[in-house]
């Protein structure tokens, strides 16, 4: 049998890459992205594999790419990465809001039910794409340093995709 001492690490998920990058950034360069305005990606389990262990480094300098050669990787950071169905999870829990019971229904209807609320059309088309997805994969919050346009990368993002 194997000793534990000659047992090979387990790689870290990317999860836990990401954390710790974001620790990191936060103690030594004093960053904090609270104020950069974010966009969630979905990225292929085949990606990860096909970029290796340097996948956070890659694919910080594939988004800077995007939207302009001249854009640095500084302003464009990976600050979170979850499962599909961990971004589900948060559709699934979202906030409700009161019912009111139809006036046919009258003292037979549940006058403290609550429904889902569906806060934006955006939000709804973001989770019924996701909930297609038949190949395993996880979304990343990309970060965007200000005076970065959220709406500008995410349009010169889908173009980029549509040539692939």
């Amino acid at each position: 049998p194997i000793r534990e001492a000659e047992r090979a690490p387990e790689s870290p998920t990317p999860v836990e890459q990401v954390e710790a990058y974001v620790r990191c950034q936060a103690v030594v360069q004093s960053r904090s992205y609270q104020a950069w305005p974010r966009v969630r990606v979905p990225i292929l389990q085949q990606a990860f594999e096909r970029l290796g262990e340097e996948w956070l480094q890659a694919l910080r300098h594939c988004f800077a790419r995007v939207p302009s050669p001249e854009i640095s990787p500084r302003d464009v950071e990976v600050i979170e990465v979850r499962t599909v169905q961990d971004e589900q999870e948060r559709f699934e829990y979202r906030r409700t809001v009161p019912c009111a019971p139809h006036h046919a229904t009258g003292a037979t209807a549940d006058h403290n039910a609550q429904l889902p609320s569906i806060d934006s059309v955006q939000d709804m088309q973001w989770y019924g794409e996701l909930a297609v997805f038949a190949e395993e994969a996880w979304i990343v919050d990309v970060a965007l340093a200000p005076p970065l346009d959220v709406r500008d990368f995410a349009q010169a993002l889908t173009n980029e995709l549509r040539r692939r």
